[in-house]
């Protein structure tokens, strides 16, 4: 099968390259954005018998605008011990409340009938996906509101009550809205002196967690792939034998990512955000030693007087069933995952697989595709031999592995740990 795969793909090397490229540019073209498909929101992975999942659907039956995250803005005067409370409770009435509503959508929103006041209140609850605002609780409302001044009086507390998530991406404007707010009225002299606002709450945590994990993506994929150019470079010297595992791994992750996010968007599977960055990782490392792995026996078969589409079809046969063994090894085995009941290890278990299995596509046919069109050009600055025999010292090795071992030398350093693991194979 695979010498059959060898020299279909080293006969027509440049339609191997046009698909991969059509297949790249048709799935980034297709593909939704992955945020709007990857599930944000950690409770659905959970089975719809679980617990917590049972005890959601209870509350949300008695209670229909259950608040899933909040926004927290925390007033305080440090010391005060309650003389500025009145001050402060009109500064939030007068001030504040007007400018959560504008920042928050809620001006628009229409007020209960006979409610002059629906802040602190029951305000209506949006439509949902427009507006994921459910209400504010501010120290001025009604009953509630004595909950949310310390028992100092040193502190107040407003809180916006949102309908999505803690880790919902819906949160982010909403709370960078209101980080805004509060900025511009500490910088137009408009919070009292003496007085320290800060925002917390859950939502705002959430967005701070995808913030970190967007960034640690973005920092392991550029290291990833910083790493193994340096790595190749350092090891082979040369540019383009960098360059092919390289634009390889690229091409089929960017395929697999689109995919994956075609097949959650028609509900085939499911992806939560995180995921990226263990399809990067583990599609970096399989590529680049699947194609590490065929460039050495091309480079092998190109030394032994073959010619470059000759060496790449003998590369394929010889390493393919290799490759491909190892590759299912881990498909295999990652596969497990897609048996757990928790909702991120199962998806895992489906995504990491079906995007080890597009590296290995990629693997056996862009890979060798591009060494054909590279030709003798993969190992430059380095020239290839047209044909290698045994080095003398190697001869000898192999010929009396148990002769006196000799120092290491530059040039026979592989040599001699033949002999030596021939000659000692116990120790």
């Amino acid at each position: 099968m695979f010498r059959l795969l060898g020299q279909n793909v080293s006969r027509s090397s440049p339609w191997w390259l046009a698909i991969w490229v059509a297949v790249l540019f048709a799935t980034w073209m297709t593909a939704p954005p992955w945020r709007q498909v990857a599930v944000d929101d950690d409770d659905v992975l959970l089975k719809p018998d679980s617990t917590s999942r049972v005890a959601e659907s209870k509350f949300r039956e008695a209670f229909d605008d259950l608040t899933a995250s909040n926004m927290v803005i925390i007033l305080h005067r440090p010391g005060s011990k309650g003389k500025h409370l009145d001050a402060d409770k009109r500064f939030v009435s007068d001030v504040l409340e007007p400018a959560l509503q504008k920042v928050t959508g809620l001006a628009d929103a229409p007020k209960p009938a006979g409610d002059d006041n629906p802040f602190g209140t029951d305000a209506p609850s949006p439509p949902k996906n427009s507006n994921p605002v459910l209400r504010l609780r501010t120290p001025n409302a009604p009953g509630i509101g004595e909950l949310l001044v310390s028992s100092d009086r040193e502190a107040l507390l407003v809180a916006v009550e949102l309908s999505t998530g803690f880790m919902s991406e819906v949160n982010a404007p909403i709370v960078a809205g209101v980080e805004k707010m509060l900025a511009d009225l500490q910088s137009s002299g408009k919070i009292p002196a003496g007085m320290q606002v800060n925002l917390t709450g859950s939502a705002v945590v959430g967005r701070d967690q995808r913030q970190a994990e967007l960034q640690g993506s973005r920092s392991t994929e550029f290291l990833t792939i910083a790493l193994v150019i340096v790595l190749l470079l350092l090891i082979y010297r040369a540019p383009m034998l960098a360059l092919i595992p390289l634009l390889t791994v690229v091409a089929a992750v960017q395929v697999s990512v689109s995919v994956l996010a075609l097949l959650a968007g028609a509900g085939i599977i499911g992806l939560f955000p995180g995921i990226q960055v263990y399809v990067t990782i583990l599609a970096y490392g399989a590529g680049v030693d699947f194609t590490l792995f065929l460039i050495a026996r091309y480079k092998e078969a190109v030394d032994d007087g073959e010619s470059i589409c000759k060496a790449v079809s003998s590369a394929i046969a010889g390493v393919g069933s290799t490759i491909t063994a190892s590759a299912f090894t881990v498909i295999c085995g990652l596969g497990t995952l897609s048996l757990a009941e928790f909702g991120k290890f199962r998806e895992a278990g489906i995504a990491i697989p079906l995007s080890l299995i597009i590296v290995w596509i990629a693997s056996l046919t862009l890979s060798p595709a591009l060494l054909c069109l590279a030709g003798r050009w993969t190992f430059w600055p380095h020239a290839l031999t047209s044909k290698t025999t045994p080095h003398p010292d190697l001869t000898e090795v192999l010929a009396d592995p148990c002769r006196k071992l000799r120092p290491i030398k530059p040039r026979d350093r592989w040599q001699w740990v033949v002999g030596l693991l021939v000659c000692r194979p116990a120790v």
